[in-house]
């Protein structure tokens, strides 16, 4: 893999050539998909954000300028790709637990909050929309109270998958709650 050898091919992507296209794309998909996996630690993010990353190079490369270094530049594009995952993942819009639940406040501070039940109505509405993984993660996690380590070993995965289980539950419970 000569650095000249990338950029004749990127000269002749830019041309049209749909199999240089390929070529390259063979020659760093492995690589890009595994630089996307240690970032994020997990399978599906990782194959998704490798796809991302070869969509952009296709988008750009038109604007690329051959100086030998190709590697670095789809490496580039991989980061920033990366990056605006890591933003959208942590800027997901959050609800209070106690707005969602509609909770009354308790009469004493000392107290919990009493659910409100038509609000247990609805979370169990909401829960039977959901996946089942996601629901099982979430009734874990918020109704049992357990911990992200302990709702790993009771369904049978990684703590880094219980954690990404948990994020998509609660990005999809987040958008049926609202489209209600």
């Amino acid at each position: 893999m000569a650095p000249k050898d990338d950029d004749a091919l990127a000269g002749r992507v830019q041309q049209g050539d749909q199999e240089a296209l390929g070529t390259l794309y063979q020659r760093y998909v492995a690589e890009i998909y595994r630089y996307s996996y240690r970032q994020v630690g997990n399978r599906e993010d990782a194959e998704d954000l490798t796809s991302q990353v070869f969509l952009q190079v296709v988008r750009s490369i038109g604007g690329y300028q051959p100086q030998g270094h190709f590697r670095a530049w789809v490496y580039g594009i991989a980061k920033k790709v990366i990056v605006d995952w890591w933003r959208r993942y942590y800027w997901t819009p959050t609800l209070p637990l106690e707005k969602f639940l509609d909770l009354e406040p308790a009469p004493h501070a000392t107290d919990p909050p009493a659910v409100n039940p038509r609000a247990e109505a609805n979370v169990e509405s909401l829960l039977g929309q959901l996946p089942e993984r996601y629901r099982e993660v979430l009734t874990l996690r918020f109704l049992r109270g357990y911990s992200l380590e302990e709702t790993a070993q009771a369904i049978g995965v990684s703590l880094a998958n219980a954690k990404v289980l948990q994020h998509r539950a609660l990005k999809k419970a987040a958008q049926l709650g609202s489209s209600e």
